[in-house]
């Protein structure tokens, strides 16, 4: 399947999913991913706001997800830029699961179809009871389509990209693109053990810290440190 034939199908597939499922906005998870952007936008909105002052109080687990759709609305509307990345997110993840489907020497119907019965199908039949895609844009929803990008890159061993989607992945959800980062790492050392693997260990983790760190360093170090704001106990959704 060409590139570009492998994109329009998973772009078809992320529509289709949006037909069927859903798309929502301002709402769930959201309640706490905008109302930073909307403040950043216009600092009068949400005086003495608890959640908003407590948000201001430590560093954030959704800090560069704010920024970045902060800084796309001075291109587009903040409705339009999260529809259009949730969109993307969705498309990356079902062209990474047709190539995937392909690396393992599938039948074309198959590859074409692998991503429709993994998302719209089996989308919540997974451990946990969540969804694999959500119907909103959030940090996790972002993490998971370039922890998917680091996963189709580790097939074809190149670890090296692995190591800066998962470092990428960790700037919007810190637990979702470290365990990526642990498990393609233990088959990174089993590869290399067994394979002709010539790649550094040592590099290949210096790549990821040097991405993931600017989320990861803080978020240790509140951690090891006493809580000073209420929102040190939030669970990262």
């Amino acid at each position: 399947m060409t590139s570009k034939r492998s994109w329009l199908v998973a772009l078809l597939t992320a529509i289709i999913f949006t037909l069927v499922k859903g798309y929502t906005f301002n709402c769930g998870d959201q309640e706490e991913h905008l109302p930073q952007v909307y403040q950043m936008i216009n600092p009068a909105l949400y005086p003495n706001d608890y959640f908003m002052t407590a948000y201001h109080q430590t560093f954030s687990v959704r800090f560069f997800f704010v920024w970045l759709i902060y800084l796309f609305h001075f291109i587009l509307p903040i409705s339009i830029t999260c529809f259009l990345l949730h969109l993307l997110c969705i498309t990356v993840v079902a062209w990474v699961i047709g190539q995937m489907v392909l690396f393992f020497k599938s039948t074309q119907l198959f590859v074409d179809c692998s991503a429709f019965i993994a998302l719209v199908v089996f989308n919540e039949f997974i451990i946990g009871g969540n969804a694999l895609v959500t119907t909103q844009l959030t940090g996790g929803g972002m993490a998971v389509a370039l922890s998917a990008l680091a996963f189709y890159f580790m097939l074809h061993k190149r670890w090296y990209s692995v190591a800066i989607f998962a470092g990428l992945a960790s700037l919007f959800q810190v637990l979702v693109g470290l365990q990526v980062m642990l498990l393609t790492g233990l088959i990174f050392l089993i590869r290399r053990k067994f394979d002709t693997n010539n790649q550094s260990p040592v590099k290949f983790l210096i790549t990821y810290l040097l991405i993931a760190g600017a989320m990861l360093f803080p978020i240790v170090y509140l951690q090891l440190s006493p809580p000073r704001s209420s929102l040190a106990s939030i669970r990262s959704p």
